[in-house]
């Protein structure tokens, strides 16, 4: 899949404060619709933080989701009952 395709989906874009990034690069983004956001000045441990945040996300909130199977089609078939076993 291609940046072109995942644009209409992007919201933000996450960097850090690298002189390497130009007004250009943002702007780039920005007619796109895409909020920049700078990670913060001199905070090595801002990434270990959110990961952390996301993980406990992950564990204590995603998994006590539960998803239901996908329904078949039936086939016209009553004597086929299996699946409700």
């Amino acid at each position: 899949m291609t940046l072109g395709r995942r644009m209409n989906s992007l919201r933000f874009l996450l960097r850090d404060q690298d002189s390497k990034y130009t007004r250009t690069f943002d702007a780039a983004f920005e007619a796109n619709d895409v909020e920049t956001l700078l990670s913060p000045p001199q905070a090595p441990r801002a990434n270990a933080i959110c990961e952390r945040v996301v993980g406990t996300l992950r564990r204590e909130a995603l998994d006590q989701v539960l998803i239901p199977p996908p329904i078949s089609r039936r086939t016209g078939s009553d004597d086929d009952m299996s699946w409700a076993a």
